[in-house]
C-alpha cells in the first residue's frame, strides 16, 4: 500500500528525531524536491498518457495548445494517414524553414514535422494543415508537489524519497557525514528502481545511431527494430 506524503513526513521526523511542526514542513519541501528529481530521470510508464489526441482543423492555424500536465512528448502520429512527423527543435525549423517563413512563401499542406513552443504551450506543425486531421500525442505528465494524504503517482519510489529527504534533513543538522550516507542510499535505489522500470519481459533496449545528417537521429527502441526522427 503506497505511503501519503503525511506518513513519509512523519517517518523522516521520526529517523531524525525532530518531530516538530516546523521541520515537519522542510521535509515535505525536501521529498517534494526528490519527487520531482525522481520524475525528471525517466519517461516512467505511470506518467505516459498514450491516449492523447489533437484534432486539427483546417483554416485553424499551424499551432495547437498542449495539455496543462504536458512535460514532454513521446511521439506525433498523424493517425489520419499513418505517418509520423518528425520532431524539429526551434534551430532547426529556422534553418530549413526561416527563409521562406521571411518571404511569406510558406504554403499549407499535410504536415510532416512539428516543433513543441514550450513558451506559448503549443505544438506547432509544418506545413500548417489543409485538411482536418487527428493527431496522436502520447505525452508524459508532470507532477504535481503532495500534501497531506497526498499519494505519488509512481509507484514504488516513497522508500527512495525518504532517503533523499534524509539527506537534505542531516545536512540541515549539519550531520555531513550522514547526509553523505543518505545521499548514496538514494541515488543507489533510484538507480535500481529506474532498472527495474526498463527491465520488462520481452523488451531490450538498443541504441543505433544513424550516419549523415538528413535532419534525423536514431532514437532508443524496445526491440531489435530501428526507429528514426
Amino acid at each position: 500500500m503506497a505511503k501519503t506524503f503525511a506518513q513519509m513526513q512523519a517517518n523522516v521526523g521520526g529517523m531524525i528525531i525532530d518531530t516538530s511542526s516546523g521541520f515537519a514542513t522542510l521535509i515535505g519541501n525536501w521529498l517534494n524536491d526528490k519527487y520531482r528529481d525522481i520524475a525528471r530521470r525517466m519517461p516512467w510508464s505511470a506518467l505516459i498518457d498514450s491516449d492523447y489526441v489533437i484534432s486539427v482543423t483546417t483554416g485553424a492555424g499551424a499551432s495547437y495548445s498542449l495539455p496543462t500536465d504536458f512535460d514532454e512528448e513521446i511521439n506525433c502520429m498523424d493517425i489520419t494517414h499513418g505517418v509520423a512527423l518528425a520532431r524539429y527543435s526551434e534551430a532547426m525549423w529556422w534553418r530549413e524553414r526561416g527563409e521562406d517563413y521571411s518571404a511569406g512563401t510558406l504554403q499549407t499542406g499535410q504536415p510532416v514535422r512539428y516543433m513543441i513552443l514550450r513558451e506559448l504551450s503549443k505544438i506547432q506543425l509544418d506545413p500548417a494543415p489543409n485538411e482536418n486531421l487527428t493527431l496522436a500525442l502520447p505525452y508524459k505528465k508532470t507532477i504535481t508537489d503532495l500534501a497531506g494524504a497526498g499519494t505519488v503517482l509512481i509507484p514504488d519510489i516513497e522508500y527512495i524519497m525518504e532517503f533523499g529527504a534524509l539527506s537534505e534533513a542531516q545536512a540541515y543538522k549539519k550531520q555531513f557525514a550522514k547526509a553523505a550516507y543518505y545521499l548514496q542510499k538514494y541515488e543507489s535505489e533510484l538507480a535500481k528502481r529506474i532498472s527495474q522500470e526498463r527491465s520488462a519481459p520481452n523488451q531490450r533496449y538498443q541504441w543505433i545511431p544513424e550516419t549523415g545528417y538528413s535532419g534525423k537521429i536514431g532514437r532508443l527502441t524496445g526491440d531489435n527494430s530501428y526507429d528514426s526522427l
